[in-house]
């Protein structure tokens, strides 16, 4: 386990954002669709939604892998981006980037 040790002055440097950065959402959102541990609390949720995405949402939720490592193209580039800018952010994204790997 990893224990980080902070200071009164180190929490004193910490901010919280006003407002939610819907990208994030969108990310932790599709991690959690990927993740059925959860489902006595989030099933019938889960399967509703899963059975509403349409193709395009199938589509960006296989781009986002469950555990570990996010695509570094899928977060915000910038921390106050609209939920429209951030789809066309991710919109031009170019193609080798998507293809890495």
């Amino acid at each position: 386990m990893l224990r980080i040790h902070c200071t009164d002055e180190d929490l004193s440097l910490l901010s919280v954002s006003e407002t939610a950065e819907p990208m994030w959402e969108v990310l932790a959102s599709l991690r959690r669709l990927r993740r059925p541990e959860d489902e006595p609390c989030f099933g019938r949720r889960r399967t509703t939604t899963l059975t509403a995405l349409d193709a395009d949402g199938v589509r960006l939720m296989s781009a986002v892998p469950s555990h570990g490592c996010r695509p570094d193209f899928l977060p915000p580039v910038h921390p106050t981006m609209s939920i429209e800018d951030g789809v066309g952010s991710l919109l031009a994204t170019p193609i080798p980037v998507l293809r890495y790997g």
